[in-house]
């Protein structure tokens, strides 16, 4: 079930939001590598967007990549399980972040589409914020983003959990 607080604060921005993200348009998504959560946020994200480009990184670097990054040239860079350090990212209009470590959390911004909730892991929320951008049920995800909260948030209470790192 998607959280309360993540669909309400998604929708109120999701016109805002429309303006740059496109499915077709020239996007990024920027995740958490060697992770789980990473490689299920790049799945929802392939199968959401028709055009994305990835970009896997990790807390140390993540600032550093940023900043050498072509912000113009993408129309939409999606943070997924993954947020910046220590860059500001409040003067880049273009940037939807959704992350669900605690360390996010004062980065928490929706007015400015930063969407941080410790309830799901990266994946699950990003293929809620999808199952709303495009106002349709995204329920074949659902067992996939599942198993990978499952997974992430260590509750281990489906026994397939323990197996998806094997993919």
């Amino acid at each position: 079930q998607m959280p309360v607080d993540f669909e309400k604060e998604v929708k109120r921005k999701l016109t805002d939001m429309k303006k740059f993200l496109k499915p077709e348009g020239r996007n990024l998504l920027i995740t958490h590598s060697n992770c789980m959560d990473g490689i299920g946020c790049i799945l929802v994200a392939k199968m959401c967007l028709k055009n994305v480009d990835v970009i896997e990184t990790n807390y140390t670097y993540v600032d550093g990549m940023f900043a050498e990054l072509d912000h113009d040239y993408y129309d939409a860079i999606i943070f997924a399980d993954m947020s910046v350090v220590t860059t500001d990212l409040s003067k880049h209009k273009n940037v939807i972040m959704i992350d669900h470590h605690e360390t996010a959390l004062p980065q928490h911004d929706p007015d400015n589409f930063k969407f941080i909730d410790t309830l799901c892991c990266g994946a699950y929320l990003l293929k809620c914020f999808f199952s709303l951008y495009y106002e349709r049920d995204l329920s074949f995800l659902d067992d996939f983003s599942g198993l990978m909260n499952d997974y992430d948030l260590w509750y281990h209470l489906d026994p397939r959990s323990k197996d998806i790192k094997k993919l």
